[in-house]
């Protein structure tokens, strides 16, 4: 295992593909989580 603690990605396409997997899982877990709905 490694020992680095740097969880983000350090390129770009890296980082976005992070953001659309938390926008998955937050979206499939928002109401469980109490996550507001975005404002319309």
């Amino acid at each position: 295992m490694s020992n680095t603690t740097d969880w983000l990605p350090g390129t770009r396409e890296g980082q976005l593909a992070m953001a659309k997997e938390w926008v998955t899982v937050m979206t499939a877990h928002a109401q469980e989580w109490g996550i507001p709905s975005a404002p319309s």
